[in-house]
């Protein structure tokens, strides 16, 4: 089983062969007075940015998405649904990180 994830700025595709990381992202400027910051939280890939979110428990969101893939739950739903002789048949699987 391969899989491909495409980068939330849709810039990158990367094989994903091994493990992605939780990282704090960016402060953002959520109002000028007072002037506040919330922090991002992202996922990498090695030095792949592959994508950040509003909240922590956004990117673990995510994160767990990717992991049912990984789990082999996604396969199986994809091999109930082709019901056809499925010897030759090697599953490549593709995620796009989500905007929010």
């Amino acid at each position: 089983m391969e899989l491909w994830i495409r980068s939330q700025d849709r810039e990158n595709l990367i094989f994903i062969k091994g493990k992605l990381e939780l990282y704090k992202g960016k402060f953002i400027q959520t109002s000028i007075s007072p002037y506040m910051t919330e922090q991002h939280y992202g996922i990498l890939y090695k030095d792949n940015r592959l994508g950040e979110y509003k909240s922590k428990e956004r990117a673990i969101e995510v994160l767990d998405d990717i992991g049912e893939i990984l789990s082999g739950k996604k396969v199986l739903e994809f091999l109930n649904k082709t019901k056809g002789n499925m010897d030759n048949v090697y599953p490549i699987l593709f995620y796009e990180m989500p905007k929010e």
